[in-house]
């Protein structure tokens, strides 16, 4: 386990905001399915120059889909935890 994580899980009042990540090579091509197939809303996208991070919600959850996330297994799904004052911290 990352020592990073450890004080999150001791103490769950430092957790802002959670969301899914899940990798996403082209998101070009995955935005549109998500966007206007599945109903979700696009609440950041970065960096502007050539964005490689979208942050989407609807239905209940918040989605993080990363280019660089690691996509060695499919089943490989992480949490980005955002924590007040701190920097974020990942799940897996």
């Amino acid at each position: 386990m990352d020592p990073q994580n450890v004080e999150v899980q001791t103490n769950p009042e430092l957790v802002k905001g959670a969301e899914i990540v899940l990798p996403s090579p082209d998101l070009k091509k995955d935005l549109p399915f998500f966007l206007k197939r599945l109903g979700f809303r696009l609440d950041k996208i970065f960096p502007a120059d050539d964005p490689s991070v979208a942050v989407i919600s609807g239905h209940g959850v918040s989605i993080r889909l990363d280019r660089d996330a690691q996509t060695r297994c499919i089943a490989c799904v992480s949490i980005a935890m955002t924590l007040k004052n701190l920097p974020m911290a990942r799940l897996s």
